[in-house]
């Protein structure tokens, strides 16, 4: 019985964790350029295409590990 327990709180939080995630990697995204001073029109190379996304994936990376254990132990029991 335990060990199940312990692989319920394991994974318990990683669907909305991630879900979260998501959505700061997509508010990210449009956001970066304009605390940048910048636009998504002014973004000509793919190198700035790449940095940027790479940018908000990061963040939803981010949010996503931080959140990952809070959420799984905030878990309600069944």
């Amino acid at each position: 019985m335990r060990d199940s327990a312990v692989a319920s709180v394991g994974r318990g939080g990683l669907g909305r964790a991630a879900l979260i995630g998501l959505v700061v990697a997509v508010v990210a995204f449009f956001t970066v350029p304009a605390s940048l001073k910048s636009g998504l029109s002014e973004m000509g190379y793919w190198a700035d295409w790449v940095t940027l996304l790479g940018l908000s994936g990061a963040a939803g990376a981010i949010v996503t590990v931080l959140l990952w254990p809070i959420l799984s132990v905030r878990r309600p029991a069944h």
